[in-house]
């Protein structure tokens, strides 16, 4: 017979057994602590019918139980909200949405006001965990806390069919948090999203133990206890150790991205497999922006043209820019004086707030009293298309 201290020599049976121990300790640490900070008193939801939201900007129509937004108003924002409410944000994590339709790829937030600041308006983009469902974890945000007066979604992205709301909810933090629930966030399904080349969540963007931390913390404690026995005189020092233990936890991690993106693949396969080029780039996150594009060039001279692109977020600048091509395209927020724009060339722009054209005079105002004389081809809520004279 074997004594134990003599298997525990083995680094091959000594470093599964020190992880165990190590994410064993490491789970219920992080349980307790979870427990400890949650309220006393457990929460119920807060839910609100679409058709109990007020849609304070732009236009739409109430069904039985929705909201329907079907476009943005003349500031290219719409937003619906419940207000006069008195909720207290830390008694709540997460917002989630459930819309009918195709919601955009991008452009909609949550938006917040508090009792003690009600001037200012708090908000964070969402995140599409399907077509119908968005949801996002609030309660890591700074401004998530005090007294709500109103809580509801603002959307900015120009709408190419109705935004069907069904429900709102607050969803309360859970206070008696289990080993189940964390293994379940943490092998949650990532959609690609234009993140995905250089970063991974590795499950929920905002779990209450990220699964990156919890495993290097993993490798650590192990390490220290490995020391803590040889201390003791339990074991004795390996040199194979301490890199096993290493690679175990990057094994770990590297397994939970194969997982992912062996789900991906038939995601991927249903949203892109025998579909043309052109569906394939609308089926994408960015979609909505593409079918603009195509619209905007199907406007263009087939020979290239000079076309200024604007839009207020620096990804959709890159991309539009891109799928201009090959005309001569300048990308940026915008242009502030008049000296930038000669006559012929063409102004593009997509989710862009806050750009007015008067019909009256045809002409673009760009704030500071300037005013660009153009003639108007394309025109929408936070989208345009328009050639300087």
């Amino acid at each position: 017979m074997i004594p134990l201290r003599s298997v525990w020599r083995e680094w091959w049976v000594s470093a599964p057994l020190l992880l165990a121990i190590s994410a064993v300790f490491l789970a219920t640490a992080s349980l307790q602590f979870i427990a400890w900070r949650a309220p006393a008193q457990p929460t119920t939801p807060q839910q609100w019918t679409g058709v109990e939201l007020n849609l304070v900007e732009g236009k739409g129509h109430k069904g039985q139980d929705t909201l329907a937004v079907e476009a943005l108003s003349d500031k290219g924002v719409a937003i619906a909200s419940a207000s006069s409410i008195q909720i207290e944000a830390t008694d709540y994590s997460m917002v989630r949405l459930e819309t009918g339709g195709t919601s955009p790829s991008s452009g909609l937030f949550v938006l917040w006001r508090r009792a003690d600041n009600p001037g200012e308006i708090f908000t964070l983009p969402l995140n599409k965990d399907d077509q119908q469902t968005l949801s996002l974890r609030v309660s890591d945000d700074a401004a998530w806390r005090g007294k709500l007066s109103e809580i509801g979604l603002a959307i900015t992205a120009p709408l190419t069919e109705p935004l069907v709301i069904h429900r709102l909810t607050l969803i309360p933090i859970n206070t008696q948090p289990t080993l189940f629930d964390l293994a379940a966030e943490w092998l949650t399904h990532e959609s690609w999203s234009a993140a995905s080349i250089n970063f991974l969540y590795g499950g929920t963007p905002y779990p209450m133990l990220p699964l990156l931390p919890a495993v290097v913390a993993m490798v650590v404690v192990a390490c220290a206890l490995y020391f803590v026995l040889i201390r003791i005189g339990f074991m004795l020092f390996n040199p194979l150790l301490i890199p096993v233990l290493i690679f175990s936890g990057w094994l770990l991690l590297d397994v939970r991205w194969q997982f992912n993106l062996l789900k991906e693949l038939s995601a991927t396969s249903h949203n892109y497999a025998g579909k043309t080029w052109a569906e394939r780039h609308k089926s994408a996150e960015d979609g909505d922006l593409f079918v603009f594009v195509m619209k905007v060039k199907e406007n263009l001279p087939t020979t290239p043209v000079r076309i200024l692109f604007f839009s207020d977020l620096d990804y959709l600048q890159g991309r539009g820019a891109y799928y201009l091509y090959p005309h001569n395209v300048y990308k940026g927020a915008g242009l502030s004086s008049t000296q930038y724009f000669r006559s012929g060339e063409y102004i593009a722009f997509y989710q862009k707030t806050s750009t007015q054209y008067n019909p009256t005079t045809q002409k673009l105002l760009l704030g500071n009293n300037q005013e660009v004389s153009v003639d108007l081809i394309l025109w929408g809520n936070g989208y345009g298309l328009l050639k300087v004279r």
